[in-house]
Protein backbone atom coordinates (compact mmCIF):
# COMPACT_ATOMS: atom_id res chain seq x y z
CA UNK A 1 0.00 0.00 0.00
CA UNK A 2 2.74 2.33 0.79
CA UNK A 3 4.29 1.89 -2.42
CA UNK A 4 1.30 2.18 -4.41
CA UNK A 5 0.86 5.47 -2.41
CA UNK A 6 4.60 6.70 -3.15
CA UNK A 7 4.32 5.67 -7.31
CA UNK A 8 0.84 7.95 -7.40
CA UNK A 9 2.46 10.83 -5.84
CA UNK A 10 6.00 10.45 -7.75
CA UNK A 11 4.52 12.47 -11.10
CA UNK A 12 3.02 15.42 -9.43
CA UNK A 13 6.13 15.94 -7.51
CA UNK A 14 7.92 15.66 -10.78
CA UNK A 15 5.00 18.26 -12.12
CA UNK A 16 5.56 20.86 -9.63
CA UNK A 17 9.57 20.55 -9.66
CA UNK A 18 9.22 21.37 -13.15
CA UNK A 19 7.78 24.67 -12.70
CA UNK A 20 10.84 26.81 -12.28
CA UNK A 21 12.25 25.30 -15.52
CA UNK A 22 9.00 26.49 -17.23
CA UNK A 23 8.83 29.74 -16.30
CA UNK A 24 12.69 30.19 -17.31
CA UNK A 25 11.87 28.98 -20.53
CA UNK A 26 9.03 31.34 -20.81
CA UNK A 27 10.93 33.96 -19.56
CA UNK A 28 14.16 33.33 -22.35
CA UNK A 29 11.11 34.09 -24.97
CA UNK A 30 9.87 37.47 -22.92
CA UNK A 31 13.21 38.84 -22.87
CA UNK A 32 14.33 38.11 -26.49
CA UNK A 33 11.94 40.76 -27.18
CA UNK A 34 13.58 43.56 -25.72
CA UNK A 35 16.69 43.45 -27.97
CA UNK A 36 14.55 42.33 -30.95
CA UNK A 37 12.97 45.99 -30.21
CA UNK A 38 16.15 47.77 -28.92
CA UNK A 39 18.75 46.94 -31.48
CA UNK A 40 18.65 48.29 -35.07
CA UNK A 41 20.06 51.12 -37.07
CA UNK A 42 19.63 53.05 -40.31
CA UNK A 43 21.22 54.59 -43.13
CA UNK A 44 22.65 53.68 -46.38
CA UNK A 45 25.96 53.92 -46.15
CA UNK A 46 28.79 53.76 -43.31
CA UNK A 47 28.70 57.36 -42.03
CA UNK A 48 24.54 57.39 -41.79
CA UNK A 49 25.19 54.18 -39.99
CA UNK A 50 27.84 55.38 -37.64
CA UNK A 51 25.52 58.34 -36.79
CA UNK A 52 22.52 56.06 -35.96
CA UNK A 53 24.95 53.84 -33.96
CA UNK A 54 26.26 56.81 -31.39
CA UNK A 55 22.18 57.95 -30.87
CA UNK A 56 21.07 54.73 -30.17
CA UNK A 57 24.54 53.48 -28.30
CA UNK A 58 23.05 53.04 -25.12
CA UNK A 59 19.75 51.58 -26.14
CA UNK A 60 22.00 49.00 -27.87
CA UNK A 61 24.34 48.07 -25.31
CA UNK A 62 20.68 47.49 -22.92
CA UNK A 63 19.47 45.45 -25.49
CA UNK A 64 22.73 43.44 -26.08
CA UNK A 65 22.80 42.91 -22.12
CA UNK A 66 19.07 41.67 -22.25
CA UNK A 67 19.69 39.03 -24.82
CA UNK A 68 22.74 37.74 -23.39
CA UNK A 69 20.51 36.61 -20.35
CA UNK A 70 17.76 35.38 -23.06
CA UNK A 71 20.20 33.57 -24.37
CA UNK A 72 21.76 31.56 -20.88
CA UNK A 73 17.53 31.04 -20.34
CA UNK A 74 17.06 29.52 -24.27
CA UNK A 75 19.80 27.09 -23.46
CA UNK A 76 17.74 25.72 -20.67
CA UNK A 77 14.83 26.14 -23.18
CA UNK A 78 16.61 24.01 -25.82
CA UNK A 79 17.36 21.26 -23.66
CA UNK A 80 14.17 21.13 -22.13
CA UNK A 81 12.32 20.97 -25.54
CA UNK A 82 15.07 18.54 -26.73
CA UNK A 83 14.46 16.24 -23.59
CA UNK A 84 11.06 15.53 -24.85
CA UNK A 85 11.55 14.13 -28.11
CA UNK A 86 13.62 11.13 -28.06
CA UNK A 87 16.24 9.70 -30.47
CA UNK A 88 18.09 11.28 -32.83
CA UNK A 89 15.55 13.73 -33.42
CA UNK A 90 16.19 14.84 -30.02
CA UNK A 91 19.88 15.01 -30.62
CA UNK A 92 19.82 17.60 -33.39
CA UNK A 93 17.46 19.53 -31.20
CA UNK A 94 19.72 19.86 -28.34
CA UNK A 95 22.63 20.90 -30.87
CA UNK A 96 20.64 23.14 -33.02
CA UNK A 97 18.81 24.80 -30.14
CA UNK A 98 21.98 25.40 -27.95
CA UNK A 99 23.31 26.52 -31.27
CA UNK A 100 20.67 29.16 -31.64
CA UNK A 101 20.49 30.53 -28.57
CA UNK A 102 24.45 31.15 -28.70
CA UNK A 103 23.97 32.59 -32.21
CA UNK A 104 20.84 34.48 -30.90
CA UNK A 105 23.37 36.28 -28.33
CA UNK A 106 26.33 36.65 -30.93
CA UNK A 107 23.98 38.67 -33.16
CA UNK A 108 22.76 41.06 -30.84
CA UNK A 109 26.66 41.73 -29.57
CA UNK A 110 27.10 42.78 -32.66
CA UNK A 111 24.70 45.20 -31.77
CA UNK A 112 26.08 46.22 -28.25
CA UNK A 113 29.82 46.12 -29.78
CA UNK A 114 28.85 49.19 -32.04
CA UNK A 115 27.17 50.58 -29.21
CA UNK A 116 30.23 50.10 -26.56
CA UNK A 117 32.75 51.41 -29.71
CA UNK A 118 30.74 54.76 -30.57
CA UNK A 119 29.95 56.11 -26.76
CA UNK A 120 33.05 54.60 -24.70
CA UNK A 121 35.83 53.81 -27.44
CA UNK A 122 36.18 55.79 -30.21
CA UNK A 123 36.31 59.50 -29.60
CA UNK A 124 34.77 60.86 -33.40
CA UNK A 125 34.09 56.95 -34.93
CA UNK A 126 33.57 57.46 -39.01
CA UNK A 127 32.34 55.68 -41.09
CA UNK A 128 34.67 52.66 -40.93
CA UNK A 129 32.25 51.67 -37.76
CA UNK A 130 29.01 51.61 -39.56
CA UNK A 131 30.70 49.44 -42.33
CA UNK A 132 32.06 46.87 -39.52
CA UNK A 133 28.43 47.11 -37.85
CA UNK A 134 26.88 46.75 -40.98
CA UNK A 135 28.82 43.74 -41.90
CA UNK A 136 29.04 42.20 -38.25
CA UNK A 137 25.60 42.27 -37.99
CA UNK A 138 24.61 40.46 -41.47
CA UNK A 139 27.20 38.01 -40.98
CA UNK A 140 25.47 36.99 -37.30
CA UNK A 141 22.27 36.67 -39.05
CA UNK A 142 23.42 34.86 -41.87
CA UNK A 143 25.30 32.50 -39.76
CA UNK A 144 21.78 31.83 -37.33
CA UNK A 145 19.93 30.14 -40.08
CA UNK A 146 21.45 26.94 -40.52
CA UNK A 147 20.75 25.82 -36.94
CA UNK A 148 17.56 27.52 -36.51
CA UNK A 149 16.77 25.77 -39.59
CA UNK A 150 17.73 22.39 -38.11
CA UNK A 151 16.19 23.06 -35.00
CA UNK A 152 12.59 23.46 -36.91
CA UNK A 153 12.92 20.63 -38.65
CA UNK A 154 14.09 18.23 -36.11
CA UNK A 155 10.50 19.42 -34.09
CA UNK A 156 8.82 18.60 -37.16
CA UNK A 157 10.64 15.10 -37.61
CA UNK A 158 9.90 14.46 -33.63
CA UNK A 159 6.19 15.94 -34.15
CA UNK A 160 4.79 12.51 -32.55
CA UNK A 161 6.55 13.79 -29.55
CA UNK A 162 5.35 17.50 -29.62
CA UNK A 163 1.65 19.32 -29.36
CA UNK A 164 0.39 20.31 -32.27
CA UNK A 165 0.95 24.02 -31.76
CA UNK A 166 4.56 23.28 -31.56
CA UNK A 167 5.40 21.57 -34.51
CA UNK A 168 3.20 23.25 -36.80
CA UNK A 169 4.88 26.57 -36.02
CA UNK A 170 8.50 24.87 -36.60
CA UNK A 171 7.00 23.65 -40.09
CA UNK A 172 6.20 27.44 -40.81
CA UNK A 173 9.11 28.65 -39.24
CA UNK A 174 11.16 25.90 -41.35
CA UNK A 175 9.49 27.54 -44.69
CA UNK A 176 10.02 30.55 -43.98
CA UNK A 177 13.75 29.96 -43.43
CA UNK A 178 14.33 28.47 -46.95
CA UNK A 179 12.53 31.34 -48.73
CA UNK A 180 15.38 34.01 -49.12
CA UNK A 181 12.47 36.95 -48.67
CA UNK A 182 11.32 35.54 -45.61
CA UNK A 183 14.62 34.11 -43.51
CA UNK A 184 15.66 36.54 -42.05
CA UNK A 185 11.83 37.23 -40.40
CA UNK A 186 12.45 33.39 -39.56
CA UNK A 187 15.87 33.63 -37.74
CA UNK A 188 14.29 36.62 -35.37
CA UNK A 189 11.16 34.34 -34.51
CA UNK A 190 12.89 31.11 -33.74
CA UNK A 191 14.16 32.14 -30.59
CA UNK A 192 10.85 33.32 -29.49
CA UNK A 193 9.18 29.66 -30.24
CA UNK A 194 12.01 28.02 -28.76
CA UNK A 195 11.12 29.61 -25.58
CA UNK A 196 7.38 29.46 -26.01
CA UNK A 197 7.51 25.41 -26.63
CA UNK A 198 9.78 24.71 -24.30
CA UNK A 199 7.81 26.15 -21.76
CA UNK A 200 4.78 24.65 -23.00
CA UNK A 201 5.69 20.88 -23.80
CA UNK A 202 5.61 18.23 -21.09
CA UNK A 203 8.45 16.72 -19.26
CA UNK A 204 9.18 13.18 -19.56
CA UNK A 205 11.02 12.79 -15.99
Amino acid sequence: MNATTLDATAPTATAHGDGPVRIACAAGALLALVPLALCSFSGDTGAEITASVRDDAAALQGGAAAAALAGALLVVAALRLAASVPGLAGRVMAASGVATAVLFVAYYAAFGAAGVTADHVVTDPGAGLGEATAALVNMAELTRYAPGLALAGAAVAGRRHLPAGVWIVATVLAVATLVPFTSWGAALLVPLWLGVSAAVVRGRG
